[in-house]
């Protein structure tokens, strides 16, 4: 299965394709094993700061300083997905250059809403899988859902090897 990530506030052709493994249990909604495999011209809605991919980190946003309001760096790690109501489990392999946390991971539509964990996704400089639970109280349309981050407090380089978003409970 394949998926396209595109930007549209970016101008030239800013698609790329990535690969998701889906798992065969019903829980799993999606896994992307390896960032470093989707190439150089992934780009998300980042709020003037423009992410990048490499064969070493994965994903990475370089935020200089710190946004005057925390969504200011806003992106997506994932896209075009079906959300049901109930807690998903979102795990990510994360890193910084320093100590910091994403203030805010969420899931959401643009027509639902967005819902976000009750406490941010922490990380150091050592590679660590880090997990937060989200509750979605409504469900999105076909396609329309999406994994977002906001680490505006965060100052530094933010690094993603993987992303695992998991339905634990319905509502």
């Amino acid at each position: 299965f394949t998926y396209t990530v595109g930007n549209s506030d970016f101008t030239g052709d800013n698609t790329a394709t990535a690969t998701i493994n889906l798992s065969t249990t019903e829980t799993e909604l999606i896994r992307s094993e390896d960032f470093t495999n989707v190439g150089n011209n992934w780009t998300l809605w980042c709020q003037g700061r423009q992410p990048s991919v490499n064969s070493t980190n994965g994903f990475c946003l370089i935020n200089p300083e710190k946004a005057e309001q925390s969504y200011l760096p806003q992106y997506h790690l994932a896209n075009g997905l079906t959300l049901e109501t109930g807690t998903y489990k979102i795990t990510m392999y994360i890193r910084g250059s320093g100590g910091g946390q994403i203030d805010k991971v969420g899931l959401g539509s643009w027509n639902t809403g967005q819902t976000y964990s009750n406490s941010p996704m922490t990380f150091t400089t050592e590679w660590q899988e880090k997990t937060v639970e989200v509750t979605l109280p409504t469900a999105t349309g076909n396609g329309e859902g999406f994994v977002m981050c906001q680490s505006g407090s965060y100052v530094g380089e933010l690094y993603i090897k993987w992303l695992r978003v998991e339905k634990i409970t319905n509502n």
